[in-house]
C-alpha cells in the first residue's frame, strides 16, 4: 500500500498558509489569497503545526480594499485581483506629497497620464510618405549639378532644400510625438499639439461601439485606427488614429467597455 506523501506548511508573505508535499518543495508555487508567485525551500512539517481550535478570523476591513477593476474586496496587499485576474498597484507607505506632487493632482491630465495603461503616441510609420517626399525632393536638388545652367548654384539649392527638409522633418516628428492617446480603466484620452495643446476625452461607461481599421500592412506592422462611437454631446466620434499596439488596446478597451455595461445592468437588476 502506498504511503501518503509527507505534508508540509509554508506561509505566504500575506499570511496565508498553504500545504506542500514533499516533492513540491523548491519549485514554484501561486498563493491563493494573493496571487504571489513563490518557492518554499523550507518549511516546517504539518504534523508540526499547531492546529487552531477555531477557525480564522476575517480579515480585517483595514486589511482589504476594493479592486480598481471589478470592485470586489482583495486584500491590501495584493498584487492581483483573485475575482478577475486583472493585475494592480500595491499601496505603498503614506509620504509627505512634495509641491510637484501636489500640482499634479490638481491637474487632471497629469493625473490621467500616471492612471494610464496604455500611453501611446502616432506611429512614426504614419509619416512614411512624408519623409520619403523630403528624401525624394532632397535627391532631386542634388541633380542640379548635372544641369549646365545651374550648376554654378547647385551647392546653395541643395544647402537651402537641406534645411528646409531637415525642419520639415522635425516638425512631422514632433506632431507624431505629441498626438498622444491615454487609455486606462476609465477613460480615453487624447491630447494633440506642439505649442498648444488640445485634450479631448471621453468615458468608457458612455462608449456605445468601437471599431479597429488595419490594412494588410498596418496588422504586419502592428499600427491601426480605432473609431470610438460614444454617447458624449461633445465627443460622439473619437478616432485614435495609427496607434501601435492597436490590436492589444481594442481588446483591452473591448473588456472594460464590456465589464462596464454589466455593472451597468447589474445595478439596474
Amino acid at each position: 500500500m502506498d504511503t501518503p506523501p509527507q505534508l508540509y506548511q509554508a506561509r505566504c508573505v500575506c499570511g496565508h498558509d498553504l500545504e506542500i508535499p514533499s516533492q513540491r518543495l523548491g519549485r514554484h508555487l501561486i498563493c491563493p489569497m494573493c496571487s504571489r508567485t513563490l518557492i518554499p525551500v523550507a518549511a516546517t512539517p504539518a504534523a508540526s503545526v499547531p492546529v487552531p481550535t477555531t477557525a480564522p478570523a476575517a480579515a480585517p476591513a483595514q486589511a482589504q480594499r476594493p479592486c480598481p477593476s471589478c470592485g470586489e474586496m482583495i486584500l491590501r496587499i495584493a498584487r492581483k485581483c483573485r475575482y478577475c485576474g486583472e493585475f494592480v498597484d500595491s499601496p505603498a507607505a503614506p509620504a509627505a506629497p512634495a509641491d510637484s506632487e501636489i500640482a499634479a493632482k490638481d491637474d487632471p491630465a497629469e493625473q490621467t497620464m500616471a492612471d494610464a495603461v496604455f500611453d501611446v503616441s502616432v506611429s512614426q510609420w504614419d509619416n512614411f510618405f512624408r519623409y520619403l517626399t523630403c528624401t525624394i525632393v532632397l535627391i532631386i536638388s542634388a541633380g542640379t549639378y548635372k544641369i549646365p545652367m545651374l550648376r554654378a548654384y547647385g551647392a546653395i539649392i541643395f544647402a537651402v532644400v537641406l534645411t528646409v527638409d531637415v525642419f520639415a522633418g522635425f516638425l512631422i516628428y514632433l506632431n507624431s510625438r505629441n498626438s498622444r492617446c491615454l487609455i486606462n480603466a476609465d477613460r480615453v484620452e487624447t491630447q494633440s499639439g506642439i505649442f498648444t495643446k488640445q485634450i479631448d476625452w471621453i468615458s468608457l461607461s458612455s462608449v456605445l461601439d468601437i471599431q479597429l481599421r488595419q490594412g494588410f500592412i498596418q496588422r504586419m506592422l502592428g499600427i491601426g485606427t480605432i473609431e470610438i462611437r460614444s454617447n458624449d454631446q461633445v465627443t460622439p466620434l473619437m478616432e485614435l488614429h495609427q496607434i501601435p499596439q492597436a490590436r492589444k488596446v481594442f481588446e483591452y478597451m473591448q473588456q472594460q467597455i464590456s465589464r462596464r455595461h454589466q455593472q451597468g445592468v447589474a445595478r439596474l437588476i
